[in-house]
């Protein structure tokens, strides 16, 4: 049984090295905690050893259940007013129709981290990005408005 703080001394060690990574030339603006959200998210769903990696990034020795619990949890409190300042998450999760996503994956995701789970047609780039951005905007109150484009949509088609 991993402790919070072997959680939030890996998550720690994560976000220094993601930003260790990024290049100290240009002017960029980095969550490493929305990157761990992401990867819990898809460690709920992942098998094998993406699983086995993505579990030595958030935390070496905890369960899944340990995981889901402690950034389900925070989530919350992060979203949870304080001190009247208010931070938003936004947690979604968009496939193409092309392909299945089994229920129980979207039902933990959406019930644990609050994420949307929308399928798309992928084929109709522009539709994507707009469907994409109106997420976006909606959850940063229109303070970004077009995240992707429809060719970013064209060119990540890889299938």
């Amino acid at each position: 049984m991993a402790s919070n703080a072997s959680i939030e001394s890996s998550e720690t060690n994560f976000g220094l090295d993601m930003i260790r990574q990024l290049p100290a030339s240009e002017v960029l603006v980095v969550s490493p905690l929305s990157v761990i959200f992401a990867l819990t998210m898809i460690q709920v769903g992942a098998k094998g050893k993406t699983k086995a990696q993505i579990n030595q990034v958030v935390s070496k020795d905890a369960s899944d259940n340990e995981i889901t619990s402690f950034y389900s949890k925070l989530s919350q409190e992060i979203a949870r007013p304080s001190n009247g300042a208010q931070t938003r998450i936004a947690n979604a999760f968009f496939l193409d129709k092309k392909f299945n996503i089994e229920q129980n994956y979207a039902d933990i995701i959406t019930r644990k981290y609050a994420a949307k789970v929308q399928a798309l047609n992928f084929a109709q780039t522009a539709q994507t990005a707009k469907t994409v951005n109106a997420f976006v905007s909606n959850a940063t109150a229109g303070e970004i408005d077009d995240l992707i484009t429809e060719d970013l949509v064209k060119s990540r088609k890889h299938y």
